[in-house]
């Protein structure tokens, strides 16, 4: 998967496999999650919810999210996004993301994520009111 990434320019899998090695990130505060999209045995998408660090709400980030591109365009990213945005609402009001990836900003605005302006984040979703 890193392999895939990297050929297309995208950082975030880099990114996670740096983090998860050395410690920094292992997915384990609360609603923190990391999601594991397999075709058989093959790794062919992952995404993550991590603590959002830059915001007085209190917020979950999703990261990471790389889907390997022979998998793209069969719902395999919409489902472990829809799964993440479960899974965070289950614990805070506000997801945030960083769409820094072409194409990104359309696929989480599809999902409801409103543009925002921000030093550290694009995006933003808050929990749907009598949820």
């Amino acid at each position: 998967m890193r392999a895939d990434a990297d050929a297309e320019g995208i950082l975030n899998v880099a990114r996670l496999q740096r983090d998860w090695e050395s410690g920094v990130e292992r997915f384990q505060k609360t609603g923190e999650m990391l999601l594991a999209g397999l075709d058989s045995e093959t790794l062919v998408a992952i995404g993550g919810l991590t603590l959002e660090p830059d915001t007085a709400a209190r917020a979950l980030r999703v990261r990471r999210l790389y889907v390997r591109p022979p998998w793209r365009r069969r719902g395999i990213g919409r489902a472990l996004a829809t799964a993440l945005i479960g899974n965070g609402f289950a614990f805070v009001d506000l997801l945030t993301l960083n769409a820094g990836v072409p194409g990104a900003a359309e696929f989480w605005e599809a999902l409801g994520f409103g543009r925002v302006k921000h030093e550290t984040r694009t995006h933003e979703l808050a929990r749907p009111r009598g949820r």
